[in-house]
């Protein structure tokens, strides 16, 4: 997928607003993601419709 890194996963560790998982999940990327604030982690999660 990317000639700089092997591998086409992700783990995001503090997801913010969820951009970085959005763009690696365009990319075909599978994506883990660990947030500790739970105040829109949720509503991210299923925006991307991924677990987080």
């Amino acid at each position: 997928m990317n000639k700089y890194a092997k591998g086409n996963s992700i783990l995001e560790i503090g997801i913010g607003t969820g951009e970085l998982l959005a763009v690696a999940l365009e990319l075909g990327y599978d994506v883990n993601a660990v947030e500790l604030r739970q105040d829109r982690t949720q509503e991210i999660a299923n925006m991307l419709s991924i677990a987080i």
